[in-house]
């Protein structure tokens, strides 16, 4: 049979692709490049991308176009950076590398002092050290990062553990080759490896709970940061709810601080209707501290006029509400594993490695709602 011009296309890619002829920018493959190189039009190109896609070749990174994937690397035994040691050097020997780097951006508070991240730390060192690995701390800037990737750290290096939201910094791990995955987010469409909480089954937990209970007027405060878990928990928060029937938009409280004033303001939105809801679902325990006051200056008492459900551990609680009389409050909780977490980073650069032609994968540690007496039924009508 005749091979299609896709086909002639895609076969032409994937050699120049496998012996290093074809030439990037920056580490990037754009479409109207690809149109002129080949001198066919964009549908062929992107026909032929998504074959190359399936096979692992190259990957897409979103608006900016296309990085190699890791059969490419592999298949040329160049370290980009998991195929040297899958591949080994010239002399058949493994190369030698027990370095994984935790990379924050360099405003960020370092792990080691961040009540929040100190134990995804602490347990990712342990896991790198049952495993003969070490992980270094690193906060820099972007450009002289990729710099040591490329020259300090390239010899020593097994992967990268990112803790930096910005997607830029995503984008040029993936361009240069670097086994990567992300802590606490994903970027949609990013081809990168992720470790995060279970979203959906804590929101569902919450609501189930909560439904089970009688409450049929909840409401949801969130931060309105339209990134990464506030937008997940909001648009899980209303599907939950459109399952059983109501379509209510004006049930989540927004506030765009992320603090105590925020819990408060949004507090005060989803109380100023003539049905205030009977129940609320706290998305981030960052503001609980303003939605509790609130609560308490209008008359309500949590887990008898009001219920509570808080996303976070006793120890967020803890660091959140320290110095308030709520630090201690019986709140219940949907809990997850920070140390999971942490191990589980460490696990997903190794399964990596041992096999880089996996899809993108992403983890999710499991939550449970912890019921500590402050979800109860909704109370009697008046009258």
């Amino acid at each position: 049979m005749s091979l299609t011009l896709t086909d002639r296309c895609s076969e032409r890619l994937r050699k120049e692709i496998l012996n290093g002829a074809l030439r990037l920018n920056k580490g990037l493959l754009t479409e109207r490049y690809l149109c002129k190189h080949l001198r066919v039009s964009r549908v062929t190109v992107r026909r032929c991308l998504a074959q190359l896609r399936e096979e692992n070749l190259v990957r897409s990174i979103p608006y900016k176009g296309y990085v190699l994937g890791p059969a490419a690397y592999l298949a040329r035994g160049e370290s980009g950076a998991e195929a040297a040691e899958a591949k080994g050097g010239r002399n058949g020997k493994h190369a030698e590398k027990d370095l994984l780097l935790y990379v924050q951006s360099p405003d960020a508070v370092p792990v080691p002092s961040n009540p929040h991240m100190k134990e995804i730390w602490e347990a990712a060192q342990a896991e790198a050290q049952e495993r003969g690995l070490r992980l270094d701390l690193c906060c820099m800037p972007l450009k002289p990062l990729i710099s040591d990737l490329k020259t300090t750290f390239k010899k020593k290096l097994r992967g990268v553990i990112v803790d930096w939201y910005d997607r830029e910094v995503g984008d040029t791990l993936l361009a240069e080759g670097v086994p990567a995955v992300s802590v606490e987010f994903h970027h949609e469409g990013m081809a990168m490896d992720g470790v995060m909480q279970n979203d959906q089954q804590g929101t569902d937990l919450a609501i189930e709970r909560l439904w089970a209970l009688g409450h049929r007027r909840i409401g949801l405060v969130v931060w309105t940061q339209q990134q990464y878990q506030p937008p997940r928990r909001r648009a899980i928060f209303t599907t939950e709810l459109l399952r059983r029937g109501v379509l209510e938009d004006e049930r989540v409280g927004l506030t765009s601080r992320f603090d105590a004033a925020g819990g408060r303001e949004a507090t005060k939105l989803l109380f100023s209707r003539d049905d205030p809801p009977t129940a609320l679902f706290l998305a981030h325990l960052e503001m609980a501290g303003g939605v509790f006051d609130e609560l308490h200056a209008r008359g309500l008492k949590i887990g008898k006029d009001v219920s509570v459900i808080a996303w976070g551990t006793q120890n967020t609680q803890r660091a959140a509400l320290a110095g308030t009389c709520w630090a201690e409050l019986p709140l219940d909780l949907l809990e997850w594993s920070r140390a999971d977490m942490g191990r589980c980073l460490v696990r997903v650069l190794e399964a990596r490695r041992m096999n880089p032609l996996l899809p993108p994968m992403r983890l999710h540690i499991p939550v449970r709602l912890s019921l500590r007496g402050s979800s109860c039924p909704p109370p009697k009508e008046k009258g």
